[in-house]
């Protein structure tokens, strides 16, 4: 099974390799380009301007941190003397 598992990683691999070598550089900078743009991209409508892909995406794991930051100082034992 590890063997089998083995072989179709490196297969895997030598194949990723030769399709990686017949795409351009041009067409790779164009996509990256592209996928920049749309995660970038900052959606207009009637007057209300909604967040970027990437934003989103960084306000949600700032916010998901903030999260458990807020619920370890709430877990936190009290200190009475603090009182």
């Amino acid at each position: 099974m590890e063997l089998n598992t083995e072989i179709n990683k490196v297969f895997g691999e030598e194949m990723a390799k030769i399709f990686a070598a017949t795409i351009s550089e041009e067409e790779i900078k164009e996509k990256a380009d592209k996928i920049w743009k749309d995660l970038n991209n900052k959606i207009d409508r009637w007057g209300s301007r909604s967040d970027s892909a990437l934003e989103a995406e960084v306000k949600r794991v700032l916010l998901d941190e903030l999260h458990e930051k807020i619920k370890e100082i709430i877990h936190e034992p009290v200190n009475e003397e603090m009182f």
